[in-house]
């Protein structure tokens, strides 16, 4: 009896475990998505995965500035330049509904280096799934390389 209640709890554990990885999966696959949608100038596909308020905020030389996401959403809409926008070693936290993904990024502009620092996007666990809430974001020229290395246009 002793041994089918441990083989129980080792069993248990290990399903949370899978579930949790499950959603930490599920959790980066959405921020992962949100930069690909900049990168393509996808604003049907930005906004899908935004709760309604979502904000971005940014600071640069600690001049912190917030938005709407709908005018980024707006901003990749209209034609302009080439976005390339690249993450990588991304840390991602999930208590229950609650997520956050913290990671290195960089940022091109029409196939040049404009600037990196770190992203920060906090989520949501909804009944469509996991939405964001807010990206937070600084902004630094002064960088090393990405271990992604220079992108191949």
């Amino acid at each position: 009896m002793k041994h089918l209640a441990l083989s129980m709890l080792l069993v248990g554990a290990a399903c949370s475990e899978v579930a949790a990885q499950a959603d930490r999966a599920a959790v980066e696959a959405v921020a992962r998505q949100a930069l690909d949608a900049i990168s393509e100038r996808d604003s049907t596909a930005f906004m899908a995965l935004m709760l309604p308020g979502a904000r971005a905020y940014s600071v640069r030389d600690r001049d912190v500035r917030f938005r709407d996401v709908t005018v980024d959403a707006q901003g990749l809409a209209q034609d302009g330049p080439m976005y390339l926008e690249r993450m990588w070693d991304p840390q991602v936290f999930v208590d229950g509904d609650l997520a956050i993904v913290w990671t290195r990024y960089d940022f091109w502009l029409d196939r040049t280096f404009s600037h990196c620092g770190t992203d920060a996007f906090q989520l949501f666990r909804t009944r469509e799934g996991w939405k964001i809430a807010s990206i937070a974001y600084n902004v630094s020229r002064d960088c090393p390389v990405s271990p992604l290395g220079i992108p191949q246009f």
